[in-house]
């Protein structure tokens, strides 16, 4: 029995992917879970695999081509199949009523007459529901947003959330359009499009930042001595910043959650989320298991996450499964900062630098190193008393990172 291949969804907010290359040609044997096509959506490049053994008996979308997620991109066939068979299963896919190929959560749009070669034309409103993706409706009714008139910029003029979210952003006037480059919307980087649709899914949160100035002199000393004791090879310290952040977590457990459609989720393992630079713009890749981790196994993954993201060569692992995140702006000079959330999670802690201050110990003023730690919060479930636990806790442990 034939079976599609269909661009997947990586990740909750993608909508599109880019058939970088086929790795298969037609009329090839392939083995289910062998790679098919490498695909490149808004922060990474990887293989899809075939759903079953086979022969590819059809390659639909051509090395290059930009395609919503669920669209078919080849047909796996047996060998006894013959080519009206595979064309009859084509049209039942496509057809409203077809077969629901595509994964959970995914949408699957009908191809066009010209692809498929069926001369029968949509009805007028069929049409004009393949003009937008589902998720660009959903944004576009929330804002009430007349998505009629929109040009596209998706495939074949489809409208995707980027181009709902440009209309959004003239209505509001969040700048003038003497000020605006005419070209910005076309030379947006997949990156930066989903850089901006989760910053407004973040913005559409409830949030709520309580921040506190810690004390990290005893850290700086302890890993002084430490770098010393191992020959100047020495631990960065944000792995020894996590190493506490995961304990205060481990006393403070909802904060290490995330909120779904179908509820709010406290997890069991400590997935934490690291803000790295990237090129043209930020990812935040996860080391899974955190918790399982000692000082020179955070260190390692850390460090491993830090060069791929550098590199662009972020795996799919990599990048999903978070449920906590850490932001450190110190690097930049940056004091204070309110990170935003990263749903659907529902905390993210901002490190700020770390700077000499003024600092009273016993009544006497002395020069301490210090930084300034905020938290933001998912208010729809975390209130400030979990928070400010959480923030007090850290502040603890790190006062006395030898013994902690």
């Amino acid at each position: 029995m034939a079976t599609a291949l269909r661009m997947p969804r990586w990740g909750m907010l993608m909508e599109e992917g880019l058939l970088l290359s086929w790795l298969k040609r037609e009329g090839e044997p392939v083995e289910q879970g062998q790679g098919m096509a490498e695909v490149e959506s808004d922060k990474t490049v990887a293989e899809i695999e075939s759903p079953a053994s086979g022969v590819v008996a059809r390659l639909l979308v051509e090395e290059g081509k930009t395609v919503p997620v669920g669209t078919i991109l080849a047909v796996i066939a047996q060998p006894e199949e013959s080519p009206e068979e595979i064309q009859n299963f084509l049209e039942r896919e496509n057809s409203p009523q077809g077969s629901s190929g595509a994964p959970a959560g995914q949408e699957k749009p009908a191809a066009s007459a010209g692809e498929m070669g069926n001369p029968q034309k949509d009805p007028a409103g069929e049409r004009a529901e393949r003009r937008i993706s589902p998720a660009a409706k959903r944004l576009a009714e929330e804002k009430g947003v007349d998505w009629s008139r929109i040009q596209g910029s998706g495939p074949e003029g489809r409208i995707q959330i980027s181009d709902v979210e440009k209309l959004i952003l003239e209505q509001a006037g969040a700048k003038s359009a003497s000020s605006l480059p005419k070209a910005l919307p076309q030379g947006l980087s997949p990156l930066r499009q989903a850089i901006t649709r989760r910053t407004l899914k973040s913005l559409e949160t409830p949030q709520a930042a309580l921040c506190r100035e810690i004390d990290l002199t005893s850290l700086l000393e302890l890993r002084a001595r430490n770098k010393t004791e191992q020959q100047g090879k020495g631990i960065s310290l944000t792995a020894y910043l996590i190493k506490f952040i995961l304990k205060a977590l481990q006393k403070v457990p909802v904060l290490n959650s995330t909120l779904l459609p179908e509820g709010h989720l406290i997890a069991s393992d400590m997935n934490l989320g690291i803000v790295t630079s990237a090129p043209g713009g930020i990812a935040v890749p996860v080391i899974h298991g955190a918790q399982d981790m000692d000082l020179q196994a955070l260190d390692r993954e850390l460090s491993g996450l830090i060069k791929r993201s550098m590199e662009n060569s972020l795996t799919r692992k990599d990048l999903e499964g978070g449920t906590f995140t850490v932001s450190n702006a110190g690097p930049l000079g940056i004091d204070i900062f309110q990170a935003l959330l990263n749903p659907p999670e529902t905390a993210i802690l901002g490190i700020g630098q770390i700077r000499r201050r003024p600092w009273v110990v016993k009544d006497t003023i002395l020069p301490r190193d210090t930084a300034y730690f905020c938290l933001t919060t998912d208010h729809r479930v975390i209130d400030a008393e979990p928070a400010g636990e959480f923030l007090r806790i850290l502040d603890q442990l790190l006062q006395k990172p030898d013994k902690n």
